[in-house]
């Protein structure tokens, strides 16, 4: 079976949102995930994972797919990889 969802393990764990539709297309959304990057990587954080649904938005912005996880419901969702970057 799939592996369970991270937060389940102990792994910190944090909630993205989206962007209003009017300002979708502006390239913020693939900045913020680059800021979130570097900011915790100024953490000394090296890896990063995110589960979602969503597929080519996080493949362009350089999030590699890992493997389907399962969710405390036990429906499968997407989890991805991603190096932190520095400042």
């Amino acid at each position: 079976g799939a592996p369970e969802h991270p937060a389940q393990g102990g792994a910190e764990a944090y909630q993205a949102g989206a962007l209003e539709q009017d300002v979708r297309g502006q390239g913020l959304a693939r900045e913020l995930l680059r800021q979130i990057r570097t900011d915790i990587g100024g953490l000394g954080v090296s890896d990063l994972y995110l589960v979602t649904d969503h597929t080519a938005f996080y493949e362009k912005c350089g999030w590699e797919f890992l493997t389907m996880v399962k969710e405390e419901d036990g429906a499968l969702i997407r989890m991805y990889h991603a190096e932190t970057l520095k400042k």
